[in-house]
């Protein structure tokens, strides 16, 4: 399902979503993945909010994705 950032979390409103951002990343950039989600948190949103970044600390194989991270995704306003 396609998200429309212009009623979500990243135009400065709570908005629909629990995170404005799902960082999804390979095991082998997980460092830079965390300096990404420490960068994009520091911007604070309209009205002061912290951004909220979901950053899944294990690495998601050809398995599919895990109920969490599934849940994850569906809550965010965009996938990076």
């Amino acid at each position: 399902m396609p998200h429309d950032s212009s009623s979500a979390g990243l135009s400065g409103s709570p908005g629909p979503y629990a995170h404005d951002a799902f960082i999804s990343y390979a095991a082998e950039d997980r460092r830079t993945a965390k300096r990404l989600q420490i960068f994009l948190q520091r911007f604070k949103a309209a009205g002061g909010r912290r951004r909220r970044v979901y950053f899944d600390q294990t690495h998601i194989r050809g398995g599919g994705l895990t109920e969490e991270r599934a849940a994850g995704l569906e809550s965010s306003a965009a996938l990076i």
